[in-house]
């Protein structure tokens, strides 16, 4: 789909899918809602990811692919080690308040999501301003040429 349509449509309309059921799990009454919240925003996150990585791989040049998803993994990773360590520190901290944000009276156990969910606003409408998204001619080769790595036999 995201190379008839183009990746950027398929990571923003994911990233924002995901991101909005994340703002409303908090929300949810029950199981049964929680449960659909969770789906919906799982099936966003996996929506976008396939069009993510493609994007990736059509700008960075297959000489610099395996640094460039080395690091991107080591982040990914490093962000899945932290971010439960934060969370449980925030869900234990905030866990019985309650905030008026707007008018609207926010349960302090949804802080975690909020904030995760505002993360991913703001990285996903950046990454949909600043990023040109190559034409199909345009997009880094699939496999490294011969002279790009280092290979010369003429």
């Amino acid at each position: 789909v995201a190379d008839k349509m183009g990746r950027k449509p398929m990571i923003g309309a994911g990233n924002y899918i995901s991101q909005f059921f994340g703002v409303i799990l908090p929300f949810t009454g029950d199981a049964t809602q929680a449960s659909i919240a969770m789906s919906a925003r799982s099936i966003g996150f996996n929506m976008s990811m396939p069009a993510f990585q493609a994007l990736r791989a059509d700008i960075v040049p297959p000489q610099h692919r395996g640094t460039f998803f080395g690091q991107m993994s080591r982040y990914f990773t490093a962000g899945d080690v932290i971010g439960p360590i934060i969370g449980a520190w925030m869900y234990s901290t905030y866990r019985n308040d309650v905030f008026n944000v707007a008018g609207v009276m926010v349960p302090g156990i949804g802080i975690t999501f909020f904030i995760n969910s505002l993360i991913g606003f703001v990285g996903t409408t950046m990454v949909m301003i600043l990023v040109k998204e190559p034409k199909p001619d345009e997009r880094a080769a699939r496999l490294p040429m011969a002279e790009s790595m280092g290979d010369s036999n003429s």
